[in-house]
């Protein structure tokens, strides 16, 4: 397979390795306009490109070896700023310049070369893109293929391609493990009443919240971390990182071969070209970032951290142990002492569970783990990301999501502030926000400057009902958004939705209407243009989720009339969720669970669902006869989804939404083609437009 020794790469400056039985020959150069010089001599019609780099921060970290491939010619070289100055001019040679994860790839050149100069290539590619659309609609999570680049290179390409890989994560281990001995050597000369330290009582002791590790343990511990940091690839010996890094290269280049004329045969070269469009959008808004109010999160930081010590020292009065709210086998020894068995899980529904029993430990448990999620999560990670320039910075990627939505590398951010519990008692006896001292951490505040949220009213829903058009319409869901079927209360002409006119006049009053009435809050109050033929009243938008709600409660047998206004609206809240749950494909048992209902009122729910909008089932019901009968569903940009398992047939009816959704909101105006990024940093329609 790989016919020479890495060393030779680096000494001769050629050499040559073998991947898929293809010999591929390995150049190291300093030269810049060598690596120009056989571009214009080969004529390829696209290269590829790959860097190594010191992190993953996107503006702090640097690439410090980089290579393109193509045809059977691979340059590794050092990404300086002498070598990727040249970077535009190579690529205006070929017709396309791939790369695995793009623009990531772009921050990195851009961190040397500046940040306009990724934007003077315009004909980037990304792989990734080129894998979905080759690969069936499942998600890596549901067991279907990784889009990494490393399992396609194993998987489809060659199953030892990582072999190079294991020489480098070799090395890193032995780097590691002789560090770690000098580590034991210097815990071994702190001595106390319980004998010399070890390394195994170090890390145990490390995982206590209350009892502080001794002074001189921790001096002896942070000399060594500043001594001996953590090993990583630029430290790895450039004769390893040279075929490393070329096999990536010319996994890349292979991945174009192969999967390519897979998108060619699908006929999804159009739905290519319009993603590979918003690859340098996606760049800009990334590079971009958001202002941090550092001098916040860092008050907000310590705030809950001394909560959530507080916490851990009421819970150990009441255990009389050290342990994390994470330790899930110390947990599970407690409860097996307290209920004469150890419980299967000490999930949340367990601790949700006892809780309710009144047991105090439990409450504290689920509390500590909510609260050190959020102070890892949505401040500490924060503060760690903008602690280079002060701003935060996400990636945002279009190619993992099978649906073709974006996703990013943050999670969901809350929106709604961080309470004391005595915070939240305040809050429930009294109806008002509680006092700044018992407010741990308002979201809201952790970034400066202003802060614009587009947010597209109940889009999935709307591009649901869309759907059913084609399948007769489903008055109910279509009437929502449209006055669907209705009539003009003057002329008598039926509202048509495929009319532009008619489109344009969906939300039209009659005379009469109070003026300064918003137009939303008079259709609400009856005043609509259009008249309803099956009641011969104006047209009132559907409410969606009261309208499951009405039928499930109608299947639990409860008398809408017998209900208070907030057991209502309690129900209301759960109808609202499950309407998008089910639009997601999610049944009864998950319903359950995610609502914290009874599975029987989950049934209810879903029933209540099927009874309100008919016509929606019709519609799953076809793309399952369509998947069956063709093996994929196209939505109406041309996006298909394949699958073959039948089990996850039921999956594609919201891909077809979620498809359709992003590439409708893409279009939608100057703003409007960011705005695929309905999830853009954390997945809530937010844009930074400082």
């Amino acid at each position: 397979m790989a016919v020479a020794t890495a060393e030779r790469i680096v000494e001769q400056q050629v050499s040559t390795i073998t991947i898929a039985k293809q010999r591929y020959f390995i150049r190291y150069t300093e030269n810049p306009r060598e690596i120009l010089y056989a571009l214009k001599k080969y004529r390829p019609s696209y290269f590829t490109f790959d860097t190594e780099t010191t992190g993953l921060h996107l503006k702090k970290d640097r690439p410090f070896l980089a290579a393109i491939c193509f045809l059977d010619q691979v340059y590794v070289f050092q990404a300086n700023k002498g070598m990727l100055t040249w970077f535009p001019d190579w690529a205006k040679t070929v017709d396309m310049v791939y790369a695995h994860n793009t623009t990531y790839d772009m921050h990195m050149l851009g961190n040397v070369v500046g940040d306009k100069a990724p934007l003077q290539v315009k004909n980037w590619g990304d792989t990734m893109g080129l894998a979905r659309l080759s690969f069936e609609a499942v998600s890596t999570r549901d067991g279907g293929d990784s889009l990494k680049l490393k399992a396609i290179g194993k998987k489809h390409i060659d199953s030892t391609s990582d072999r190079f890989e294991k020489d480098v994560k070799a090395w890193l281990k032995a780097k590691k493990m002789q560090d770690r001995k000098e580590l034991i050597a210097s815990l071994k000369q702190i001595k106390d009443e319980k004998g010399r330290w070890s390394i195994s009582r170090f890390e145990e002791e490390s995982k206590k919240k209350i009892t502080s590790l001794p002074i001189e343990v921790r001096e002896a511990y942070d000399n060594w971390s500043a001594m001996y940091p953590e090993p990583a690839y630029q430290d790895v010996p450039l004769e390893l990182m040279i075929p490393y890094l070329a096999v990536d290269v010319i996994l890349t280049k292979i991945t174009v071969e192969k999967f390519f004329p897979v998108v060619v045969l699908r006929e999804q070269l159009e739905v290519m070209q319009r993603e590979f469009k918003l690859i340098p959008v996606v760049y800009k808004m990334e590079r971009a970032g958001i202002k941090v109010n550092r001098e916040y999160l860092m008050a907000s930081n310590k705030k809950l951290g001394d909560y959530i010590f507080k916490l851990y020292t009421r819970l150990y009065e009441l255990t009389g142990m050290e342990f994390s709210a994470s330790q899930h086998t110390e947990i599970k020894k407690i409860y097996a002492e307290k209920l004469g068995y150890e419980p299967e899980s000490t999930d949340k529904k367990f601790l949700s569970k006892m809780a309710d029993d009144g047991d105090e430990v439990a409450t504290i448990i689920s509390r500590l783990r909510r609260l050190e999620k959020w102070k890892e999560t949505y401040i500490e990670r924060i503060l760690e990301v903008s602690e280079y320039d002060g701003r935060f910075y996400s990636n945002m990627n279009a190619f993992n999501p099978v649906s073709g939505r974006f996703s990013g590398d943050s999670q969901q951010f809350p929106k709604d502030p961080i309470y004391t519990e005595e915070g939240y008692n305040y809050e429930r006896s009294t109806g008002k926000r509680p006092p700044e001292s018992m407010i741990l951490y308002h979201p809201r505040k952790a970034f400066e400057g202003h802060m614009w949220y587009l947010d597209y009213s109940q889009v999935e829903l709307r591009m649901q009902s869309h759907y059913t058009l084609f399948f007769g319409g489903d008055t109910n869901l279509c009437r929502a958004y449209m006055p669907y079927k209705c009539v003009h209360y003057q002329t008598g002409k039926v509202y048509d939705f495929k009319d532009v006119q008619n489109r344009r006049e969906w939300s039209l009053l009659r005379k009469g209407a109070p003026a300064g009435l918003h137009w939303e809050e008079a259709l609400k109050e009856g005043w609509s243009a259009w008249i309803n033929p099956d009641t011969n009243e104006p047209w009132i938008p559907t409410d969606v989720h009261s309208s499951t709600t009405l039928k499930a409660l109608e299947a639990m047998g409860i008398d809408i009339e017998t209900l208070s206004k907030a057991d209502f609206k309690y129900w209301r809240s759960k109808g609202k969720m499950f309407n998008f749950m089910r639009n997601y494909g999610g049944g009864d048992k998950t319903a359950s669970e995610s609502l914290d209902i009874s599975l029987e009122s989950a049934k209810a729910l879903n029933q209540g669902y099927t009874d309100a909008f008919p016509v929606v089932i019709t519609y799953q019901e076809n793309v399952t006869k369509a998947l069956k009968k063709k093996g994929y569903v196209v939505n109406l940009y041309s996006r298909r989804y394949y699958i073959t398992n039948y089990r996850k047939f039921y999956k594609c009816g919201n891909y077809l939404i979620q498809g359709l959704k992003s590439r409708a909101l893409s279009k939608s105006g100057k703003i409007g083609e960011v705005a695929k990024f309905e999830g853009n940093i954390w997945n809530i329609r937010s844009l930074n437009l400082v």
